[in-house]
């Protein structure tokens, strides 16, 4: 388009009818809608790519971000062993903050590409609800309590599609991410994923040692829960609160008409979206 739009609600009503007018998208929820949009800097064109990108992407992994239930056993079962959550408040600079923690450090309870789902559902809720994605991204996961046997769980296909989706369709500015605690054999995972990342995702990565107070000079000390030094709220009670909105949400994510991009082509068919996935080898 030639003509330079400045105004953000011309922005927006642009991106709308582009998604109304595409017969290959699904209607798209109003506040998903403005953060594609806010993730490519309110440049229209930018953003219909994203958008294609995203749900390209969703047709190519069903079994990971299409084929999910809060209420399903499997998925009922991993959130029971962590915690996916999101910071009450934001950072001075209004970077929105969440958290990865296992919450059982038993691996016969653990699953990655059900933990995984989850990870794809807490965003996909977030982005619907006003005020729950911030002018950045920043991400933790906390690897207390991880071990070999945790990630002996992932497979090739999950991972693949996990970066994929980290560095093609996430609908947030990501900003960074945190690794907590990290265990003596962190070399040995990151040799495994460091294939799956670009450049510019991998000095992204930040890296803590185990009881260590770097952190904080990333995200204040008062945002985080009680049992990391902050001063306000429990892990628990915020762990329960998005269970909840996850279930709330539930017709909202098992609806495949909200995430399926309809196209007869296979040319953006995935090799390994029959639902192959390839276990993980270590030396």
């Amino acid at each position: 388009m030639s003509e330079r739009i400045s105004n953000e609600d011309e922005k927006y009503g642009i991106l709308k009818e582009f998604v109304k007018n595409n017969t290959s998208l699904p209607l798209i929820e109003e506040n998903l809608l403005k953060n594609f949009l806010h993730c490519c800097d309110h440049n229209v064109e930018s953003a219909k790519i994203l958008i294609v990108n995203s749900y390209k992407l969703r047709s190519s992994y069903p079994q990971i971000f299409i084929d999910r239930d809060p209420d399903s056993i499997e998925i009922k079962q991993q959130l029971e062993s962590e915690a996916m959550v999101l910071f009450p408040e934001k950072t001075n600079n209004g970077d929105q903050v969440t958290l990865y923690k296992l919450m059982n450090g038993d691996p016969s309870k653990f699953r990655f590409t059900m933990a995984l789902k989850i990870f794809i559902m807490f965003f996909d809720v977030r982005c619907i609800i006003p005020g729950a994605t911030g002018n950045h991204e920043i991400t933790i996961f906390d690897m207390d309590g991880c071990s070999l046997k945790h990630v002996k769980s992932a497979n090739i296909t999950a991972i693949r599609a996990l970066f994929k989706y980290l560095q093609e369709a996430i609908t947030v500015k990501l900003k960074e991410i945190h690794l907590l605690n990290c265990p003596v054999f962190i070399d040995k995972i990151m040799a495994i994923l460091k294939p799956f990342i670009r450049n510019d995702l991998y000095k992204k990565i930040r890296f803590h040692q185990p009881n260590s107070l770097t952190i904080y000079d990333y995200v204040p000390k008062e945002l985080f829960p009680i049992e990391y030094g902050g001063n306000s709220y429990h892990l628990e009670d915020i762990r329960t609160e998005w269970v909840n909105k996850l279930k709330d949400n539930r017709e909202y994510l098992i609806n495949s008409e909200n995430w399926k991009y309809r196209s007869n082509s296979s040319l953006f068919a995935n090799p390994l979206s029959d639902g192959t996935f390839n276990p993980l080898n270590f030396d």
